[in-house]
């Protein structure tokens, strides 16, 4: 966020909301008074947006590591799967090589659509 921007909108709201509050440059201590708690107001307002862009981007990054981790669940899922049909390849084919029956496995109808959902 870039506070020097801010700050211009955040002075502007402030005056609008508070005309009559605006601080001169007379010294005087209740002008003194009302800039520190415009300053006070301008500092609320910035944490403000900070915490809710942080939050905002909090939100999207949880987002991603949910995709992230289903997707890896998927890909855990379909893994062992193939495993599982590998090993029902093996012991109907016992002369088959594992490594037969893990290329067999991968191509089989059964395992297609969970390679696809992962």
């Amino acid at each position: 966020i870039e506070l020097a921007t801010l700050k211009a909108d955040i002075e502007d709201v402030m005056k609008l909301k508070h005309p009559s509050q605006t601080p001169t440059n007379s010294g005087s201590g209740s002008d003194i008074a009302t800039l520190n708690r415009n300053r006070k107001h301008e500092l609320i307002l910035k944490c403000d947006v900070e915490i809710s862009f942080m939050m905002n981007e909090l939100s999207l990054e949880d987002e991603k590591i949910k995709n992230i981790s289903r997707l890896s669940k998927l890909h855990k899922i379909a893994y062992d799967a193939y495993l599982r049909k590998a090993v029902e390849i093996k012991k109907e084919h016992p002369g088959l090589s594992m490594r037969g029956a893990c290329h067999q496995a991968i191509d089989h109808n059964d395992l297609s659509h969970i390679w696809k959902d992962a």
